[in-house]
This record gives structure tokens, sequence and C-alpha cells, in this order.
């Protein structure tokens, strides 16, 4: 990793802004940074330094609202479920073209969007609630253990459950909270983050941090109608970075 002041501003920079949005609408934080950040990194220490960030954001998201035993108990077949995807995808799924993976993925969740935006995604009957999360879980960590990129399908999900903007935001802390400390493990596992990439990715949560306190306090002013769609509007850019970053 580069010493040189003009590159750690910039990154510092490019964290705030990832950390930024993370707190505005809940998540986007590896969208943001990731894409950003490879173009001076290299995917293993881009993938490094944003790790710690991710879980520090995470609890922040899930302890801000006090909600987070109750999203833990409410979504923990989620949880579950993409925790062992996240293992079993980092493991056994790595033979499997991920160009391929990424842009069905990508092309799901924009079709997701559309049909958000448009008002023909039906929600989710309570009584299936449960077994469609798990299965969201599941598809979610496979695509967390090849790519990191686990949020897609679950943010699909917790849209269709037709939360508020407070339930919404308490379960992505949750859900993500326990995802990230399963990707820690896989990554550390396979050499990602190890040694000075573990002390750069804990100094990265200050920027980060700072990023999502702005955050936090603009989403307090944003009304339940734009937020939705805000969030709809991220879920297309996410379907569209998966697909570039499939077709490129």
């Amino acid at each position: 990793m580069s010493t040189d002041p003009a590159i750690i501003a910039l990154l510092f920079g490019v964290l705030v802004v990832a950390g930024l949005v993370k707190g505005t609408i809940g998540f986007g934080l590896p969208l943001v940074a990731v894409s950003i950040l490879t173009q001076w990194l290299s995917k293993e220490w881009a993938l490094a330094l944003i790790i710690l960030p991710v879980v520090f954001s995470n609890l922040f998201l899930g302890l801000e609202g006090r909600h987070f035993v109750q999203s833990t108990k409410r979504f923990w077949p989620v949880i579950v479920a993409v925790c062992v995807g996240i293992m079993v995808g980092a493991y056994t799924l790595s033979a499997m073209p991920q160009q391929t993976f990424l842009l069905v993925v990508g092309l799901v969740v924009i079709l997701f969007a559309l049909a958000e935006q448009f008002k023909l995604v039906l929600p989710v009957p309570p009584a299936h609630e449960r077994s469609v999360g798990f299965g969201a879980g599941l598809v979610g960590g496979l695509l967390g253990g090849m790519s990191t990129a686990y949020g897609p399908p679950v943010l699909m999900y917790l849209t269709a459950l037709r939360l508020d903007k407070t339930a919404f935001i308490a379960a992505i802390g949750a859900i993500w909270s326990f995802a990230s400390v399963t990707l820690i493990v896989a990554f550390n596992q396979t050499g990602i983050l190890v040694g000075e990439r573990i002390l750069w990715s804990l100094g990265a949560c200050v920027p980060v941090g700072i990023g999502l306190w702005v955050g936090s306090r603009l989403r307090e002013r944003i009304a339940q109608a734009p937020f939705r769609r805000m969030v709809t509007i991220a879920l297309f850019l996410l379907g569209a970075n998966l697909i570039r970053r499939a077709v490129l």
C-alpha cells in the first residue's frame, strides 16, 4: 500500500463518501468503495480495506435504533442462510464462471428495481416470510462467497416485505453484521485479509465512520416515499454495477 499523502487523502475521501451512502440508505458501501478503489488498488487490497469498515458500519446501523436484537430474532433464517451460503460459495463455487453468475444476478436486480418503480412487486405474505427469506439469504450468501456482493437478493427480499424506513435499516444492520463477520473468516482463510491489510482495514473505519454519522443525520430528514425511491434507484445501480463487473 502506498503511503503517498495524495493517495491517502484520496482513499480517505472515497471512504467518507462510501460511508455517507451507507449511512443514508443503509447499503452501498462496497458498491461505492470497491468500484472506485479498484482504480488505484488491486482487488485484494480493495476488498481487504473495506471489510472491517463494513462490519463496523453494519453494527452502527444495527445498534443505531436499538432494534438489533429484535431484527436478529425476526430474520434469523436469512442470517443463517447468508452465512452458510458465503462459506459454501467461497470454498465450492469458485470454479463456476463468476462473470455468468454476476450477470444473471445483476439482471434480476435491475428487473426487480424496475418492477418496484412501477409498483409491480407483490409483498411477501407473512406466512412465507421465513421460507422466502431463507432462499434469498442462501442465494445472497453464494454470491457473496464468490464476489463479496451478498446484498442484492436480500435487499430485494427486504424491499418486498414493505418494511418502514426504521425497520429496513435495522434489518440490514443485523443481517449484514453476521454476514460480514462470516466474510472476514472466509477472507482470512483465503489470504485476503492478513498481515498489514488488517491494520489498514482497521484504520479505514475512521473515514467510513465520519460518513456514516453524516449520512444517518441526513436520513432523518428524508420522508418515507423519497426514501423508497432512493432504495429503488440504488438497487438499479447495484444491478448495473454487477453487470459491468461481469462484462468488463
